[in-house]
């Protein structure tokens, strides 16, 4: 592990230690990164300044500092990534943009920007057919914790099931979180794959809304071994049947799940009922997404 993989690993594991970020601060300054530091340092004091006093002019002063020293050629391509406007950003670190970034923009700047990645940076990407898998190679992907795999755009080419479980199988996914893949046309297959897949071994939260697993890929997620530490599923719409439901019930593969989320699959009374005291965890505030 290099001193900046330590000094990230620290900062992701204390998200709140504003101390934390002001040493890596220190440290990129003497490793000829002055523009960042104080990017850094700035965004810290914003937070203090306003946590403390509201909104005041030394609070304007900070934000117009903030901005100027951004907007130059050195944070191109992390703006490229994580969005222009500097309300996107927090402490140093981006949040993440609302939009979806295109695949191929995040393969071709990630390298540059993984290290901009925080606690609290949510990606949203639209991949075209092609695009997936080129993603799966970069190892700076592992920085990556929280990740969402949109649909095509309309009049967009649809992505195809294969090259989702194509990304799925890349090595370099152990630092997700939450994922999400609502929406995206998947079939039994990609229960399969998400069931044994090795690296998704830190995956929190995953969202399957409105997919079409049915029951098969519903057994393969609750028979899943590799999914230890997940804590929240979402399989809304994917209809996967009382015998699936009557897996997840007695699966000793997902030891930490608290919540899962299976409207749409007509289920008993008593079957309702069972769910409810299996997990009885209420969904994660404001979502996982």
């Amino acid at each position: 592990m290099t001193d900046r993989d330590a000094f990230l690993t620290a900062i992701h594991g204390a998200p709140e230690d504003d101390a934390l970020r002001l040493v890596f601060a220190d440290w990129l300054d003497e490793q000829g990164e002055p523009e960042r530091a104080e990017f850094i340092r700035l965004q810290v004091a914003q937070r203090r300044e306003y946590e403390t006093n509201g909104r005041t002019h030394v609070l304007e002063d900070l934000f117009v500092r903030a901005r100027s020293l951004f907007y130059r050629a050195w944070s191109e391509p992390v703006r490229t990534i994580f969005g222009r406007g500097i309300a996107f950003y927090s402490r140093g670190f981006p949040k993440g943009p609302t939009y979806a970034v295109p695949a191929d923009h995040l393969t071709a700047h990630l390298p540059v920007a993984a290290t901009w990645i925080g606690p609290d940076t949510r990606l949203r990407i639209a991949a075209r057919p092609g695009q997936l898998w080129r993603l799966a190679t970069i190892p700076d992907l592992r920085r990556v914790h929280h990740l969402t795999i949109q649909p095509a755009w309309r009049n967009e080419p649809v992505l195809p099931e294969t090259e989702v479980i194509d990304f799925l199988a890349s090595p370099h996914l152990t630092g997700l979180r939450t994922l999400s893949l609502a929406r995206l046309g998947l079939t039994e297959a990609t229960g399969r794959a998400l069931g044994t897949a090795r690296a998704l071994k830190s995956l929190e939260a995953l969202d399957l809304t409105g997919n079409q697993l049915g029951r098969a890929g519903g057994l393969a997620l609750a028979r899943s071994r590799k999914l230890r530490s997940l804590r929240h599923l979402t399989l809304t719409g994917n209809r996967i049947g009382a015998v699936a439901v009557r897996a997840f019930l007695k699966s000793e593969g997902l030891p930490a799940l608290k919540f899962i989320d299976v409207s749409g699959t007509p289920l008993s009374p008593e079957l309702k009922n069972q769910m409810r005291e299996r997990f009885p965890g209420p969904p994660p505030e404001g979502g996982p997404f």
